[in-house]
């Protein structure tokens, strides 16, 4: 149990902006910073961080809370980890009080890794011990990292006796057959995955046996989502620090090796491709790294999966290429003088890219949808003096002007924007027109109530609404709307791309549904940027929260409609 002088000296010497600025870019707006939002996507910001109540909120998905709750959400630490994770971080000692007479059971987890070393290192199951030792790696790393073995037969008596079943297939390390649990990992290796707290969240187990899968991994849970978890991160944090850089490899073995040859400061993203969550991660951290590949047309094409990732978090890290057909554990293993050789032939991610597909351009036109390309991707750098940095590159690469290719792009983007807009139709728009002029007029009627013709977004169906409103109004028929002079040949083109159409009503219903949330989330970011441009009143501002409040909740209401359809 944590104190409350402990908590409240975190919340008092933690600055939330500081620290939230390390996941979010923040932008000053009023008296407070905003931002888009870490725990749903959205383009708008609509994520607010005040630093004189040391608070957050998001107005789009609700999220909110202190620095010790945006941890625990951003991390899906519990409250003790949150305030551990804070506590190191700024040099908070953080004391536990203990709870008398609480019955404490060891997590159905760290049971696992008990008993999964002690049968490592019993005679009975040498063979994988022996494995281990084939691969080079000493008793004392195999327990730094609590590899173990899972026995076929894995006693979980203890388990079945302190943990429910529905606990224990919870936990991601059973599977349901026939009407009875079995573990996921008997007969294999396994290698703990730990939390940035080193708290273990999921396991990899690894056939001895040749069987198939090689690995098998826990599945996704709340506490492990494998694009936001980097393999060795609670042990290698520290050294990141120091060396103010990182080294990425991609496997377990990979990171292990590292790790025992004197590269501590090693992460993995399990096999995986770098992803987005992952360089933000490793950002908060320190901003270079150098992601180590596999020497093969894998490694070369995970390189070009990682650098959009890379681009969106502002991460460049430089990229090494190993001798075809070695992996890191081997490489290092086998000559550890190379290796260091090696790492100083090490290129910027973004500039391999850019002279990759130079090379790769095999005519004009090759090479001139090559950088247009990269180009693109280069527009994307959030950061000026990084994104004018790779333009200078990029256009000394390819030889060509840095104002041809500035033109070029701008007069495609112009295109493309035109094209976007002529090409927009508003589906749930028509799908609800569709629907209603198949109804009979008195259904069609029931379905007005808490719709209005400013919730259309499209100014063509706008009219048609508002033609169906005033015939029904004036007790008409609305099948004579096909026969409209301005808008009876759109109707009768509408109608047919959607004559597939079985229950007309369920489709009105749920297009209506889905035409007032347009028109809600639209009102509501109206809302958000009114709050955030104006220098408001409390008074004002209270209002205009409110008002935000209360289309969240209408929206939710839609969202439980919307299930019941």
């Amino acid at each position: 149990m944590i104190p409350d002088s402990v908590r409240e000296e975190i919340l008092e010497r933690v600055n939330i902006v500081e620290l939230i600025s390390q996941y979010v870019d923040l932008k000053r707006s009023g008296r407070n910073h905003m931002g888009l939002c870490p725990f749903h996507h959205e383009k708008t910001p609509s994520f607010s961080v005040s630093e004189d109540k040391g608070l957050f909120h998001c107005f789009g998905c609700g999220a909110s809370g202190n620095s010790i709750g945006f941890i625990m959400k951003i991390h899906n630490f519990d409250f003790v980890e949150a305030v551990e994770f804070l506590g190191e971080k700024y040099g908070i000692e953080v004391k536990k009080e203990e709870i008398k007479g609480k019955k404490e059971f060891l997590s159905i987890n760290e049971y696992i890794i008990k008993e999964a070393k002690k049968a490592l290192f019993s005679s009975a199951n040498k063979f994988a011990m022996e494995y281990l030792l084939k691969r080079n790696f000493n008793t004392d790393t195999i327990d730094e990292f609590d590899i173990g073995y899972v026995p076929s037969h894995f006693d979980i008596s203890y388990l079945l006796k302190n943990f429910s079943l529905g606990e224990l297939y919870d936990s991601g390390n059973f599977y349901k057959k026939e009407g009875r649990l079995f573990f996921r990992f008997a007969g294999r290796l396994i290698i703990p995955i730990k939390n940035e707290s080193g708290k273990v969240i999921a396991f990899s187990g690894r056939s001895l046996d040749g069987s198939m899968p090689k690995y098998v991994n826990s599945p996704e849970s709340k506490f492990f989502k494998k694009r936001e978890t980097l393999y060795n991160l609670n042990l290698a944090k520290k050294y990141i620090k120091e060396n103010k850089f990182s080294f990425i490899v991609e496997g377990f073995f990979d990171a292990i090796r590292l790790y025992s040859e004197g590269y501590k400061n090693v992460v993995s993203p399990m096999g995986t491709s770098f992803t987005k969550e992952q360089t933000a991660i490793l950002k908060r951290f320190s901003d270079e790294g150098v992601i180590i590949f596999d020497g093969d047309n894998a490694g070369l094409n995970a390189t070009f999966r990682a650098v959009d990732n890379c681009i969106a978090s502002n991460f460049f890290p430089n990229v090494v290429f190993l001798p075809k057909g070695e992996d890191p554990d081997t490489f290092v293993s086998k000559n550890p003088e190379n290796f260091k050789k090696l790492l100083q032939k090490k290129q910027d991610i973004l500039i391999f890219l850019f002279t990759q597909m130079y090379k790769n351009s095999e005519n004009n036109l090759q090479k001139k949808q090559n950088i247009k390309t990269l180009f693109g991707k280069v527009q994307k750098i959030q950061d000026p003096f990084s994104k004018n940095y790779y333009e200078e590159q990029l256009t000394k690469i390819f030889n060509i002007d840095k104002e041809i290719l500035y033109a070029e792009f701008n007069s495609q983007k112009t295109y493309e924007k035109k094209r976007k807009a002529t090409d927009i139709s508003y589906l749930c728009e028509e799908f609800f027109l569709v629907a209603l002029l198949n109804l009979p007029e008195d259904i069609a009627d029931s379905l007005l109530v808490d719709i209005n013709e400013n919730m259309f977004l499209n100014e063509r169906n706008k009219n048609i609404f508002k033609k169906i409103v005033e015939i029904l109004n004036n007790d008409g028929n609305i099948v004579a709307l096909f026969n409209d002079t301005d808008y009876g040949e759109a109707i009768s083109n509408m109608t047919a791309k959607f004559v597939d159409i079985k229950d007309y009503y369920k489709v009105a219903l749920v297009n209506k549904y889905k035409i007032v949330d347009n028109f809600l989330d639209q009102e509501r970011r109206k809302l958000i940027n009114f709050l955030s441009a104006k220098n408001l009143s409390p008074s004002q501002s209270m209002e205009t929260l409110k008002k935000i409040q209360d289309i969240l909740n209408r929206q939710k209401e839609i969202s439980v409609r919307l299930s019941e359809v």
